[in-house]
């Protein structure tokens, strides 16, 4: 049932923000519903990405969940909380405010669902198009996939 529901979800927020890409040359927020809930998501969210702060994140996240609010609709309102600031960065082109919904989108989704491991955590980075051939060349010649290779350098690195 939550596989269903999440895959669901993540079709929605594929189409939602498929459209939204395809708009990247002129930034517009989603037109998702606010709610009563909208200005306390916003204080509880602050100025900061939510990626860079997961505690305000799960606040936000939580604080919806005992107001009773569905899981779909906490993900849309968060992103239609969180949507505005990012459309007001003139720092950001209208591509990576597009790439900042999305990656937000997709960690609110993975809180919502409670899609964690004990083992593992999903770290995402946005990298350049010529990093990743070169992770995969690098990968391919080790017989590892670029997950793995990845993951190998990280471990590496931290003396796991």
């Amino acid at each position: 049932m939550r596989n269903t529901l999440l895959s669901a979800t993540t079709l929605g927020a594929a189409l939602l923000f498929g459209t939204m890409t395809a708009r990247a040359a002129d930034f517009v927020c989603p037109d998702l519903p606010g709610s009563a809930q909208t200005k306390t998501i916003q204080d509880l969210l602050g100025s900061v990405d939510p990626l860079d702060r997961p505690d305000q994140l799960n606040a936000a996240v939580d604080a919806l969940n005992k107001a009773g609010v569905s899981r779909a609709m906490i993900i849309d309102q968060i992103i239609a909380a969180y949507c505005p600031s990012v459309a007001a960065n003139k720092n950001l082109t209208p591509l990576q405010k597009t790439l900042r919904i999305q990656r937000v989108a997709a960690e609110v989704s993975r809180q919502v669902y409670n899609i964690t491991s004990e083992e593992a955590v999903l770290v995402s980075v946005p990298l350049p198009p010529d990093t990743l051939d070169k992770i995969g060349a690098l990968a391919k010649q080790a017989g590892v996939t670029p997950a793995e290779w990845i993951a190998g350098v990280v471990e590496a690195a931290t003396g796991r």
